[in-house]
């Protein structure tokens, strides 16, 4: 393209406003290409700089950007802005964009520019001889390019009004939506008020169904549904009516699940507590009736614990804005809370459902089922003593994650409403502040000013619901140049780990596979030496290989070289295809 644009120079020096845009598949500047290797400027780059000299032109991206990188193609080896806009010096260039397309490894480069007035058109005209001796083709000349001019100004004009008209249809909707909203968590909050044994049945058939049971007791129930459910939904009756459950209902064996770190370091350990077969059935009846509500007072960034949200959509999020806030200079920062949901105060809990308008009903029989709370730890297979657990909600309880994200959601919605923290900003009307999966809450973030703010939200929240951040595990990463890093109160590290995937400013896909390949040769490695047969290795690529691909596979697309390496070390370590 560069050769054939140097023969053709002469068509760039006739005098009119000049916009060059395309593929050039060439980079002219060491800072737009990164590789493995080195930059080399070739003949072609020399060309193209030169035509550019000659016609005045200029690179819009560097003339906005003067100061940051961008890259408009990526592969798995290099990435390059080799799309690029050239306008004339009497063109102003307003904005420059760029948007993720899945139909090729290009970003579609979208650019808007201001063009000259009417007078400077004319005056240009006039002055271009070269076109015509004629003054009637002069005129008739002129005529076109003014009404090339006003059909230009009342493409804007109408773009303006459909763009007012589409802010006024997105208003209504939002209102209307919002007014149906409250509806709805009306009608939703009503069916809470209903008696526990008005439950449908078949939904505690399918529950008592679906439980995991363990024990002569629980053999009992499992072979006897149909009578049990009926007594079941009685008894609990019963003792609601007695404000409480029995002391068996409250019974439960906490298990220490280590994380990382020390092992001599109980922080370091997570508490599952494990719960008697009628304290699970009880709570998934009460989960049943409270996850159809939670999707309209939980903030839409919340993805646990509620229908219809997944983690990926958290991950997804993040993943673009990697790829696209590298140029608007982002940190992101994940809070880690010291112990999360053993921290929660009942006290605190009780008050926020309350401020969500749960009847007072609804509330109590939760209340009941937290009244008491008995637990036996279990170590080295043997059970200490039991104790009262006055705080916390209980990891392990079907109700568990619902609760801690009715508890941690008003904490999220400060930091999305506050006016202090920009975020990112997707378009005008979509902002991402605060990102949450449970405890897992990620932040976006710009200077100290937005850290400080954040910070003063959290200590507001901590004094009220008893959590604790752990300010040694609270980590950030920067996105952007390295010279534009501002200083913060914060470790900001090269790369950090949120929901099990790895964030860092650079490349986060080739970070991620290179660390994924590495730990599939140590998987492997475990099982190299096995005397196993063709069934078996089937099954442990399927069990300790495939399924850790799966997870990141589904944020980042493994690139071609990554899978092909993956394939030929599973085939030569482990001889499933021979």
């Amino acid at each position: 393209m560069t050769a054939e644009l140097w023969k053709r120079r002469y068509l760039l020096e006739i005098g009119f406003n000049i916009i060059l845009c395309g593929d050039f598949n060439i980079v002219t500047e060491a800072t737009d290409r990164i590789s493995k290797v080195e930059f080399r400027e070739l003949r072609e780059s020399k060309l193209l700089v030169k035509v550019c000299k000659e016609a005045a032109l200029r690179d819009l991206y560097r003339h906005l950007h003067p100061h940051t990188v961008h890259y408009t193609r990526f592969d798995s080896l290099t990435k390059t802005r080799i799309d690029r806009f050239y306008i004339s010096h009497n063109v102003q260039g307003l904005k420059y964009d760029t948007l993720l397309t899945d139909f090729s490894d290009h970003m579609v480069v979208m650019a808007t520019l201001l063009v000259s007035e009417v007078k400077s058109e004319i005056r240009k005209i006039l002055h271009l001889k070269i076109l015509t001796t004629s003054f009637s083709e002069l005129w008739e000349l002129l005529k076109r390019r003014v009404c090339q001019f006003f059909k230009f100004k009342a493409r804007e004009l109408n773009h303006a009004k459909n763009v007012k008209y589409n802010e006024d249809v997105s208003r209504y909707i939002y209102l209307r939506n919002k007014k149906e909203k409250e509806e709805k968590e009306e009608n939703q909050m009503m069916s809470l008020k209903e008696d526990i044994d008005r439950v449908n049945r078949e939904v505690l058939f399918n529950m008592l169904r679906r439980t995991d049971f363990h024990g002569n007791s629980d053999y009992m129930i499992l072979n006897n549904q149909k009578k049990c459910r009926n007594d079941f939904i009685v008894s609990i009756k019963d003792k609601h009516g007695k404000e409480t459950m029995g002391k068996s209902f409250y019974e439960g064996v906490m298990c220490l699940l280590y994380k990382k770190g020390d092992r001599e370091d109980i922080n370091n350990y997570r508490q599952l507590t494990i719960m008697n077969v009628d304290y699970k059935i009880f709570s998934k009846i009460i989960m049943s009736r409270l996850e159809d509500v939670l999707d309209i007072i939980i903030e839409k960034e919340q993805t646990c614990a509620i229908k219809g949200r997944l983690m990926w959509d958290n991950l997804s999020m993040l993943r673009e804005i990697i790829y696209n806030g590298k140029d608007s200079e982002l940190c992101i920062l994940g809070l880690d809370q010291r112990r999360a949901f053993d921290s929660v105060s009942h006290s605190y809990l009780w008050k926020v459902m309350k401020a969500y308008n749960f009847p007072d009903q609804f509330i109590s029989i939760i209340q009941l089922s937290y009244k008491k709370s008995l637990v036996q730890v279990k170590v080295n297979g043997k059970l200490s003593s039991p104790f009262s657990a006055e705080y916390g909600v209980k990891q392990g309880c079907p109700l568990s994650a619902a609760l801690y994200v009715l508890a941690i959601n008003p904490l999220l919605k400060r930091i999305n409403d506050d006016k202090r923290i920009k975020g990112y900003v997707l378009d005008k009307s979509f902002k991402i502040t605060a990102l949450g999966y449970a405890d897992d809450v990620t932040v976006i973030i710009r200077n100290q000013n937005e850290l400080s703010s954040v910070m003063e939200i959290l200590h507001h929240y901590e004094q009220a619901s008893g959590a604790k951040l752990n300010q040694d595990k609270t980590e950030g990463v920067w996105l952007g140049l390295q010279t534009r890093q501002p200083k913060m109160m914060i470790s900001l590290c090269r790369e950090i780990k949120i929901l099990g995937i790895w964030i860092d400013n650079t490349d986060s896909s080739l970070l991620n596979w290179n660390k994924k390949e590495n730990e599939i040769k140590m998987e492997i490695m475990k099982w190299e030496n096995k005397d196993t047969n063709y069934k078996t290795r089937i099954n442990i690529v399927k069990t300790h290989i495939i399924s850790k691909l799966l997870f990141l596979a589904a944020v980042f697309p493994p690139p071609r070289t990554t899978v092909m390496k993956i394939s030929k070390i599973m085939q030569i370590k482990l001889k499933t295809f021979q």
